[in-house]
């Protein structure tokens, strides 16, 4: 059975977050997408592993949601991969989603961890 929109909006809704990663080795790049902008919706640790990994994906635009995504959870231990994204990678836009998740990252990090 294939993977729709509605099906990540459901497991989005419900935190079925291993539904979730599993839907980021789907064939469809909108389907890949969605999952990883649902993924930073979970505060979970399965979850913040797979966006991390996504930084890395050969496709810029899953790169680019990944960080928006992770920018989105702002969970302090994705702030190295999120800075090192922000001044590697290959992909402008991908530095500049990056550079935006590290800036929602640092304002919701307590004072003495920045």
């Amino acid at each position: 059975m294939a993977i729709t929109l509605k099906k990540i909006d459901t497991w989005s809704t419900k935190k079925k977050t291993g539904k979730l990663v599993k839907a980021l080795s789907d064939s469809d790049l909108e389907i890949r997408l969605a999952a990883l902008k649902a993924l930073g919706n979970a505060a979970d640790e399965n979850a913040l592993n797979s966006l991390i990994s996504s930084l890395r994906d050969s496709d810029a635009s899953m790169r680019a949601m990944a960080a928006e995504a992770l920018g989105n959870m702002s969970n302090a231990r994705a702030l190295e991969f999120v800075r090192y994204t922000s001044t590697h990678d290959d992909d402008e836009n991908v530095r500049e989603k990056a550079a935006q998740a590290l800036t929602k990252i640092k304002e919701n990090m307590p004072a003495e961890e920045k």
